[in-house]
């Protein structure tokens, strides 16, 4: 009995917050609409440029170390 009443306290809170999640996501005005779409615009774009950046780092620190490997194997 006492595992049905924790399953019902779950089921209950769940369909709260996702009634509450729902009604929170009301439309917004067209402003703030454009607010946000330039903001992710601009997130989306710096991901972007940054993704060539960080492999470039990667690729060069794994042939730095790669290069003090095998100079420590050569000496």
């Amino acid at each position: 009995m006492k595992m049905n009443n924790l399953a019902t306290k779950v089921t209950a809170t769940t369909a709260v917050l996702l009634t509450s999640v729902t009604t929170a996501r009301a439309a917004l005005p067209a402003d703030a609409q454009a607010a946000v779409d330039s903001v992710n615009t601009f997130a989306t774009d710096m991901i972007a440029w940054a993704w060539p950046v960080v492999a470039t780092i990667t690729v060069a620190g794994i042939g730095i170390k790669l290069f003090k490997k095998f100079s420590n194997k050569a000496t």
